[in-house]
């Protein structure tokens, strides 16, 4: 998978995480995934079509997803994961997918990405149809979100 297919994904997180919470996110150690994969217990699914075929996923604990909910509702505590605290994550989500898009289309890359689709519990499975998918943990303070792209 080449990079250019990767950071269309990462500047748009760097970009609405630095915008709504005001913190500069980095990347972790990037590592391949293959087949079925457990993920976190909060996660975030794009179908990605056009030009590029496939999916990113975003995964993350339930104690991140509160804390991102509890920083994009200006600080409002968030100590459980009810449904305004999902509806912020989900529109998390959202954001990443419309500014990824955007830089696709800078790229010259005709894609149409899908809302983005929530899912919450334990022992959540993802499986990527074209085998291999690249996990990109995206750190912010002491949190860690995977961003998981399997395009081509």
């Amino acid at each position: 998978m080449k990079a250019e297919y990767i950071n269309p994904f990462l500047k748009a997180f760097d970009n609405v995480v630095g915008q709504l919470i005001f913190v500069k996110s980095e990347v972790g150690n990037i590592f391949v995934k293959e087949g079925t994969k457990k993920s976190g217990h909060v996660v975030i699914t794009i179908g990605v079509t056009g030009d590029l075929v496939g999916s990113v996923v975003l995964s993350m604990n339930e104690d991140t997803a509160k804390w991102l909910a509890s920083k994009m509702m200006f600080g409002m505590e968030v100590t459980e994961f009810n449904d305004m605290a999902k509806s912020a994550i989900a529109e998390l989500g959202n954001m990443i997918a419309g500014n990824s898009s955007t830089y696709f289309h800078d790229m010259g890359q005709k894609i149409d990405i899908t809302p983005p689709t929530l899912y919450t519990g334990d022992n959540i499975e993802v499986f990527a149809y074209k085998s291999k998918t690249l996990c990109v943990p995206m750190k912010v303070e002491n949190h860690t979100i995977e961003i998981d792209v399997s395009l081509g």
